[in-house]
């Protein structure tokens, strides 16, 4: 407890620092912008130049901020929105190429959703009867908030797009050091524990439920830590500078981060919810391992957001720093002067009056003449047409008159037969019906496939031999194969059980010459149940194969 005040309280005085140096910067912004608005009012617009030199950069934003996995089990992983904080060091060797090392604090935040039943096998109750422990996750909910201490190192490039604005960019690696604070809970849903007793070991086929005296319950209030390790991110940025003067810049950028190694060591061996603490000692304090230690896969930081900064040049000045002040200064002496003739001297403002309106006169005379010079070009062009399509035309009359006196064997061509068209479509040699039957027949026997004395064997070694001929005899059909099991076991283990199931079917089929690509293999592990996996009898059932005729 000690531990997530400390935590809390360091998260409220970052907060609280990001949002005054937010503030105090921008009032510093704005300031800074008068007084060189002021100081450069009646010039000509500032251009400011890449320039190299040592840069001290201060950047504060936020965006989607998360961390990146996939559930083993049946659930559902969001993201979330956090804020990102970074100050670091800038050498630009050239004045477009740099490169830069920082120090960043990010936060990144992710939820979970788990719809899950957890077996523990042969457990036993105070009577010393056995049962499966099972624990229901309907709807549990976990959050994980995690504040990052990061070094990313970084090559940027910028160049001018404007007299002030300038295109930066960024690339490189990132380094997360360590974990300042982190923290997952409980956020809603329901854990639930029950004990089920099966018949095949007792008169009675039950489960237990909302007992608390012997252990079953619901539980919820869950809350920790996990164990962070150090990894490395791939990180981008792109954004614009607006150069306030010549040593201070706006910077507005968009910031990617990539986790390039797993940020949790996943120990998926571990139970998610060990009520037992896997010891022989019953009924200890409940054990939960929080879902990126048991059914997170590769748990990773990812974050795209947006954020806004200064950058200062600082250090001895460079030869076109000086070059550059002193152009702008002879800039504002010539703009004085100027100023000072024309208040010292009489204009005539008559006689300039009069030289307008001869510019105006000499600019309408130049456009007539150009005006006329077009419509001679135009006629000239059309004259050219004319002419060409006058001789195309009495090359076309001639042509026509010597087709005219040509033979006509437009009779002879059409006594000529048509050769006739010979039909490549294979001829089948079954019937959609017969294949329906047979497929039929072998999925409602498809349970006894691999037992030692199966029902209706010859029935079903005829079909099998009947539907191999079928397929060696047109290459273009094609069967699926999927592999059906009972709720007995991990998924994982049923899974494999399933595709095994599908492949000893199409195992059967191949023996007899079928190609293998005319059969594809899929485990439907006990997702689609043929009926309730209540008894033993209705969980034989479940335990089989389906051939199915591939859709076009």
């Amino acid at each position: 407890m000690r531990q997530i005040k400390i935590a809390t309280i360091y998260i409220n005085i970052m907060k609280h620092f990001l949002t005054t140096s937010l503030l105090g910067t921008a009032c510093l912004l704005l300031t800074v912008q008068n007084v060189f608005s002021q100081d450069e009012k009646n010039e000509e617009p500032l251009r400011v130049p890449c320039q190299k030199g040592n840069y001290i950069t201060l950047e504060a934003g936020g965006g989607y901020q998360t961390l990146k996995y996939d559930l083993l089990q049946n659930g559902t992983q969001d993201g979330g929105f956090g804020w990102d904080f970074k100050m670091g060091f800038r050498h630009y060797f050239q004045p477009k190429w740099g490169v830069g090392l920082a120090f960043r604090l990010q936060n990144f935040n992710s939820s979970s959703d788990l719809n899950y039943i957890q077996y523990i096998e042969n457990a036993v109750d105070a009577a010393g009867r056995y049962y499966q422990h099972r624990t229901y996750f309907n709807d549990y909910t976990e959050k994980q908030t995690v504040t990052m201490l990061e070094v990313p190192v970084e090559v940027f490039f910028q160049t001018n797009i404007s007299n002030r604005w300038k295109l930066n960019l960024g690339a490189g690696l990132q380094g997360n050091i360590a974990a300042i604070s982190n923290k997952f809970k409980y956020d809603g849903g329901s854990l639930e524990t029950r004990a089920y007793y099966d018949y095949d070991d007792h008169p009675w086929n039950l489960e237990l439920y909302g007992l608390d005296k012997y252990d079953l319950y619901s539980a919820d209030g869950f809350s920790g830590n996990y164990d962070y390790k150090t990894t490395v991110s791939a990180i981008a940025e792109a954004g614009v500078l607006y150069a306030l003067n010549y040593n201070l810049d706006l910077a507005f950028n968009i910031n990617f981060n990539y986790g390039l190694i797993k940020v949790i060591n996943n120990m998926s061996g571990m139970p998610l919810y060990d009520p037992d603490c896997k010891d022989e000692t019953a009924y200890q304090t409940p054990v939960y391992n929080g879902l990126l230690n048991t059914q997170a896969k590769s748990a990773k930081p990812f974050s795209i957001g947006a954020s806004i900064g200064i950058r200062y040049r600082f250090g001895k000045e460079t030869q076109q720093s000086i070059d550059f002040d002193e152009a702008r200064k002879a800039r504002r002496h010539r703009a004085t002067e100027d100023m000072e003739i024309v208040q010292d001297n009489q204009v005539d403002f008559d006689d300039l009056d009069k030289k307008h309106k001869k510019r105006e006169q000499d600019s309408i005379e130049l456009a007539e003449n150009e005006r006329r010079k077009r419509e001679l070009e135009e006629m000239e062009f059309q004259r050219q047409q004319d002419s060409i399509a006058n001789a195309k035309a009495q090359q076309d009359s001639i042509a026509n008159a010597v087709v005219e006196q040509a033979p006509d064997t437009t009779a002879v061509i059409a006594d000529v037969p048509e050769p006739p068209k010979q039909d490549t479509t294979p001829a089948k040699n079954y019937s959609e019906e017969e294949l329906e039957q047979i497929l039929t027949r072998l999925n409602d026997n498809s349970c006894n496939f691999n037992k030692d004395n199966p029902t209706n064997q010859a029935q079903q070694q005829a079909d099998l031999d009947r539907l191999a001929e079928i397929l060696k005899s047109n290459p273009d059909l094609r069967l699926d194969a999927y592999g059906h099991t009972c709720n007995i076991g991990s998924l994982e283990s049923n899974k494999i059980v399933g595709m095994r199931r599908a492949e000893s079917v199409k195992a059967a089929l191949m023996q007899r010459g079928v190609p293998s690509e005319q059969i594809q293999c899929f485990t439907k592990w006990y997702s689609e149940p043929l009926v309730p996996n209540t008894t033993p009898e209705n969980r034989e059932k479940n335990r089989r194969y389906e051939l199915k005729q591939e859709k076009k």
